[in-house]
């Protein structure tokens, strides 16, 4: 895992925590990161950045370490001071349980959409074509 994390890292994202739990009778490993490189402003396309990293970062561990189900991801999308960065821009991207969230800041984190990964990733391949 400590690859995959410079592989990000060169990427423009730093890892903030990092936590592993049992959850439902399995290991579950969550990790979180930040940027101030990144930003978006539409679902589309903080959809394309995430199925991008998450096949980056995740699919490998599938056949190292535990199936991605096991992992939890969730990107931060900070100003310069450091803040979420507030509507309209997406604050933070998570993939998890096999699903993807897409959350804004207003004062508090909000999710406004989700959808399963396998979707997502159905669209991102729509969308390059």
């Amino acid at each position: 895992m400590q690859e995959n994390d410079a592989l990000l890292e060169k990427r423009g994202l730093r890892r903030c925590e990092s936590l592993e739990a049992s959850y439902k009778s399995f290991k579950c490993f969550a990790k979180w990161y930040s940027t101030q490189k990144e930003r978006f402003k539409t679902v589309p396309e903080a959809r394309e950045y995430i199925v991008g990293i998450v096949e980056q970062y995740l699919q490998p561990l599938d056949k190292k370490v535990l199936p991605s189900k096991h992992f939890h991801m969730t990107i931060a999308f900070l100003n310069e001071e450091g803040n979420y960065l507030t509507k309209p821009w997406v604050a933070a991207v998570s993939k998890r349980e096999g699903k993807l969230y897409y959350s804004v800041y207003d004062g508090e984190i909000a999710t406004i959409h989700s959808e399963p990964y396998e979707k997502a990733c159905a669209l991102v391949k729509t969308q390059k074509k």
